[in-house]
């Protein structure tokens, strides 16, 4: 397939026959006959392999030239469907309709990096369809997934990731691995999806590491002044840590003190 790639779409075709093996071993390595969801799959380098390995087999692709030539490739293999859109604007639970209840997804992914970030937030929640996503990012990125509290990398996206899944960084490729070439390294990332707390819990810790984080050089204190303004006891219960920056608390410390807040519920 010799379309060239699109510069508006962040596109970097993964041309490195070594690198696609690795990702293929990583993704069997959970299940040897999964059902895959390929996001981008581009001029379908790694779909080749994937198609043939899996149970079922769905790819979203925005580009309409490279859509419209993997379902023409694909239109006699029944178990594969090819969608032609956004992959943020896609509606999951109608695109996965055909797969039977309690089967879970293995996503993955060579994310355009401008919107990485927001894919992932995406699928990170969605355990009930998804068991483990395997996805590309810039490096820098990948590294903030995985970052552990306490650590300058760690924020608002660390946090994210770790409440919703256990994340691995598996490997990383250099630019010439990629056609055009990125100015930047990139990562391949592991995530097993294992939410840590409830739908709701998980909003309300969020809510609160993001307002944390917005001055993170700044101490708890007085990032959350107004916050503790509203719920005295909630002040009181944790006051020794209002003189430490979020960055010095673990998960877990951030995630108690969020839920202690009125009683668990963010005002």
């Amino acid at each position: 397939m010799s379309v060239y790639a699109k510069k508006s779409l962040g596109q970097n075709f993964l041309n490195n026959a070594h690198y696609q093996e690795k990702i293929i071993k990583a993704i069997l390595s959970v299940n040897e006959k999964p059902l895959i969801l390929e996001i981008g799959p581009g001029r379908g380098a790694i779909t080749q392999h994937l198609v043939p390995a899996s149970e079922k087999f769905w790819a979203v692709e925005k580009d309409k030239e490279l859509g419209a030539a993997l379902a023409e490739k694909y239109s006699a293999v029944d178990h594969v469907k090819i969608c032609i859109d956004d992959f943020l604007k896609v509606d999951l639970g109608k695109l996965f309709e055909t797969r039977s209840p309690g089967q879970k997804i293995i996503a993955v992914g060579n994310l355009p990096y401008n919107v990485g970030s927001q894919i992932l937030i995406k699928l990170l929640p969605l355990n009930d369809l998804f068991s483990h996503l395997f996805l590309m990012f810039q490096k820098e990125v990948a590294e903030r997934c995985v970052a552990k509290a306490g650590t300058r990398d760690f924020g608002v996206l660390s946090a994210w990731v770790q409440l919703y899944s256990k994340a691995s960084l598996l490997f990383k490729l250099p630019p010439n691995a990629f056609s055009p070439a990125p100015k930047v390294d990139s990562a391949f990332v592991s995530f097993e999806l294992a939410p840590r707390y409830q739908a709701e819990q998980n909003r309300v810790i969020i809510e609160l590491i993001k307002k944390a984080f917005q001055t993170r050089r700044k101490m708890l204190g007085t990032s959350l002044k107004a916050w503790r303004k509203l719920d005295p006891a909630w002040d009181q219960e944790f006051e020794g840590l209002w003189k430490k920056r979020p960055e010095e608390l673990s998960l877990e410390q951030l995630a108690s003190l969020a839920l202690g807040y009125g009683g668990g519920k963010s005002k």
